[in-house]
């Protein structure tokens, strides 16, 4: 399964938005009317408290209650549903702008706090209809502060999401030095990566484990730890090796062509790359193979 990039996760989040809004502009007072004439909850600071009358009345009366339970798994399900939409857009896009690794990623916290403020906020309802069914008013406030801070969180993770959209879309053109740990680190003058144009240039990987530095014993080992590091190079810049569109393979003897090239079928699902295979001389480290890629980010 391809693993998501930025512009998926743009997706499931508008997808989200879309269903919230329909949720709250069509099911609600279509439950509203269904429901014997129950009141659609405004909007207002005391929103909780109107929900609870509504809902205790409701129950109540006897009628209705199938469809509260259903309004009632929605709006839980919503919660998670967002959650993770922000979530996950706010990572793909750090990643996409090397911000991956850093304090930024505590940008995080907000799309799950504003979840769980929400869980928060039904459960403090539901425990004003079991525990005060006739009066709301004692843990009313206590709602009140839970929304807003739901609400804050939520308006937070917005401005994020529309801040790491305009820096993705004003350093589209640039060129941007990217690296990740996950690699060998460089050993000469030059970047793990660079991403310029929306393409992703990634340096000859050789199959050096990324903590020792050192060389994995054998071509077929050397291969796979190639192939490797250049998937985690793409995966933290928000990218998988279906991105690839073009590699270079170098191997110091020709007749290494086959082993290599089983195992670098193996690292792709379909769609094959444009690719070169070339034999030099030597190769940095006495290495016995090397591939180099290029990535188009979507």
């Amino acid at each position: 399964m391809r693993k998501a990039n930025l512009k998926t996760a743009a997706i499931f989040f508008g997808m989200t938005l879309v269903a919230q809004i329909i949720f709250m502009a069509v099911l609600v007072p279509m439950f509203s009317q269904a429901s014997g004439g129950l009141a659609v909850p405004d909007m207002s600071l005391f929103r909780p408290y109107a929900e609870s009358r509504a809902a205790f009345d409701v129950m109540k009366a006897g009628e209705g209650l199938f469809r509260y339970r259903l309004f009632e798994l929605l709006d839980i399900v919503f919660p998670l549903l967002y959650g993770l939409a922000f979530a996950v857009f706010l990572g793909l896009g750090l990643k996409r702008l090397g911000k991956g690794d850093t304090a930024w990623n505590k940008l995080l916290l907000l799309p799950l706090a504003a979840a769980l403020f929400d869980y928060l906020e039904n459960i403090l309802v539901f425990s004003m209809i079991a525990i005060h069914p006739g009066d709301f008013s004692a843990l009313a406030p206590v709602v009140n502060l839970v929304g807003l801070l739901k609400f804050l969180c939520f308006g937070l993770s917005l401005a994020a999401m529309l801040g790491i959209l305009i820096a993705v879309a004003i350093l589209s053109g640039r060129k941007t030095c990217v690296s990740t740990v996950r690699a060998p680190a460089a050993i000469g003058p030059y970047s793990q990566a660079v991403s310029a144009g929306g393409f992703l240039f990634v340096s000859g990987q050789l199959g050096m484990d990324p903590e020792s530095g050192a060389l994995a014993e054998g071509l077929k080992a050397q291969a796979e730890r190639a192939l490797d590091n250049l998937c985690a190079i793409l995966e933290d810049n928000g990218m998988t090796m279906a991105d690839v569109v073009k590699t270079t393979i170098f191997l110091t003897n020709m007749s290494d062509f086959q082993a290599v090239n089983e195992i670098y079928a193996s690292y792709f699902t379909g769609d094959f790359p444009a690719r070169s295979t070339i034999q030099v001389a030597a190769l940095p480290k006495s290495g016995l193979v090397e591939i180099e890629a290029v990535a188009r980010a979507k």
